[in-house]
């Protein structure tokens, strides 16, 4: 039967279904790196510096880290920005 498409055998349409997998992963992959690195592509280091401190000090607020420590990752993460 023919539905307007050139008549292909199995080993053909097996490499038009691989080609499209592979076109469909790639695809997807495509799109997920595209949604994850657009979400920093307009942040500067120093505005990553400064969430990366309001969530050291949210670990802080909460007790999960003591004083000694927290002076030292803020210290850390303000060289970031220089």
């Amino acid at each position: 039967m023919q539905f307007g498409l050139v008549e292909l055998g199995v080993a053909e349409w097996s490499v038009v279904i691989a080609l499209a997998v592979v076109l469909a992963v790639a695809l997807i992959v495509w799109l997920v790196l595209w949604l994850t690195t657009r979400r920093h592509a307009g942040m500067s280091t120093a505005a990553l510096s400064r969430s990366a401190l309001s969530i050291l000090e949210e670990h802080y607020a909460r007790g999960e880290i003591d004083q000694n420590e927290y002076l030292q990752r803020k210290a850390n993460i303000e060289g970031w920005g220089s």
